[in-house]
């Protein structure tokens, strides 16, 4: 009857282990996604910064030549294109950001079904312990009392 109850005991907590490693995997994957909507979101931020700081040079060089037809319409196609560019990057930040958050979301999701399985894992091994340190007090206690009566025989002979 005990092994039975001890392979039940075994396998259930095997179960658990395997659902822990399925959680932490899935805590991976989530950390995995949110690396790459942060990585998203750092990209959209280094585009706007370049043209932003590219728009200075480019008006001064403009300005320099501004006797030069040619000089203005270059700068005035480059205007409109970096404009367009930052619109975009500006439109694709935006959308990290917001694919971040839920990354965020999901990760704290994630790594809170892999604590509520590390928990029951914790409690069923402390519950366990708790039951080996009973069982252990009533052989002591068995023990105790079986040298109790041997002694008290020992003195009724005497």
């Amino acid at each position: 009857m005990r092994r039975r109850a001890r392979q039940e005991q075994e396998m259930v907590r095997d179960r658990l282990s395997v659902l822990l490693a399925i959680r932490q995997a899935g805590v991976d994957s989530a950390v995995r996604a949110l690396a790459a909507c942060l990585a998203a979101e750092a990209d959209a931020i280094r585009t706007i910064a370049t043209i932003d700081a590219a728009r200075p040079p480019e008006r001064r060089a403009a300005d320099e030549h501004a006797a030069s037809p040619p000089d203005r319409r270059v700068f005035a196609a480059w205007s409109a294109w970096a404009r367009q560019r930052r619109a975009q990057a500006t439109a694709a930040l935006a959308e990290a950001e917001r694919r971040t958050g839920e990354a965020r979301a999901h990760l704290a999701e994630a790594q809170a079904a892999a604590r509520v399985v590390d928990e029951l894992i914790a409690l069923r091994a402390a519950a366990a312990q708790a039951e080996a340190d009973r069982k252990d007090a009533l052989a002591l206690d068995e023990v105790v009392r079986a040298q109790r009566i041997v002694r008290l025989q020992r003195q009724e002979v005497e």
